[in-house]
């Protein structure tokens, strides 16, 4: 990331971490939304002398968030208890998409913001408006960026304070009680999905893992909790499954290899410049 980028100037990609090197300190900065405008805030300020550190947007530390395992500071290995979406709860809403051929129920979408921040999407379509999200970490609510342009929010939560770890949750809405700074518990019930571009009848999920340290958003489903991975990743090939059924032989029918490896390796849509 360019040197030139400084706190206060203009970015575009809420959530979004980057770092910024000198000869004595890292700055991390974070994209978050300031009234009607995005711009970069300071997160973190480290000294690459002493090793002492100013954490933060107030310049405190309140250290990681409880319940998420790290070591020596550096990024949770699994922070995840679930993936948001009770995917066996029946929350899936085919019949209504028009056109099947143009969707996948579960895949990771992919996108180029520049020549270091990549993202891989944890995405759930024709889900059933009113399907419940749950979090699936403790954590504080960074922000909450309303999106009126699709009638829908997206929710951040930092999970891991000392390495400001993120997740998001797009194309969401948060229930009423919900506000930045709010504390909450893995499984907490965050928010609901609305209709996809304020008209269709169903809705989608875009669900996100944000690490600064190697700038870059990952896909969720390898950083479940072991004792739970096996039983998500057996639930979301069900699904997969169960979609070929449904559709037989059409663009959008998962292969037999993407069956065989699960959706954190099916890249359906193609990594794509922003």
């Amino acid at each position: 990331m360019s040197s030139q980028v400084k706190n206060g100037d203009a970015c575009t990609s809420l959530g979004k971490v980057v770092s910024i090197k000198t000869a004595n300190a890292r700055t991390d900065l974070i994209c978050k939304s300031q009234g009607k405008r995005k711009v970069w805030q300071v997160l973190k300020t480290e000294s690459t002398s002493s090793q002492t550190s100013k954490n933060g947007p107030t310049g405190q530390s309140n250290g990681p968030s409880s319940g998420t395992p790290t070591t020596k500071g550096k990024p949770a290995t699994y922070p995840f208890q679930n993936v948001g979406i009770d995917l066996m709860g029946d929350p899936w809403q085919w019949s209504s998409a028009k056109d099947l051929g143009a969707f996948q129920p579960i895949k990771i979408f992919g996108r180029i913001y520049n020549e270091t921040f990549k993202e891989q999407a944890l995405t759930f379509m024709m889900l059933k408006p009113g399907t419940k999200v749950y979090s699936p970490v403790s954590g504080k609510i960074l922000d909450i960026h309303l999106q009126p342009e699709s009638c829908d929010s997206e929710i951040y939560i930092v999970f891991d304070e000392s390495n400001w770890l993120t997740l998001s949750f797009d194309h969401v809405s948060a229930v009423k009680d919900l506000r930045k700074g709010s504390n909450v518990k893995a499984g907490d019930l965050i928010a609901t999905v609305p209709k996809w571009d304020c008209k269709s009848e169903w809705g989608g999920v875009e669900f996100m893992y944000v690490q600064p340290e190697v700038n870059t958003a990952l896909c969720p489903l390898q950083y479940i909790a072991p004792s739970a991975s096996a039983t998500f990743k057996g639930q979301m090939i069900e699904i997969m499954k169960k979609w070929n059924n449904e559709v037989g032989d059409i663009p959008s029918a998962y292969t037999s290899a993407d069956l065989e490896r699960g959706p954190c390796e099916v890249l359906k849509t193609p990594m794509s410049k922003s």
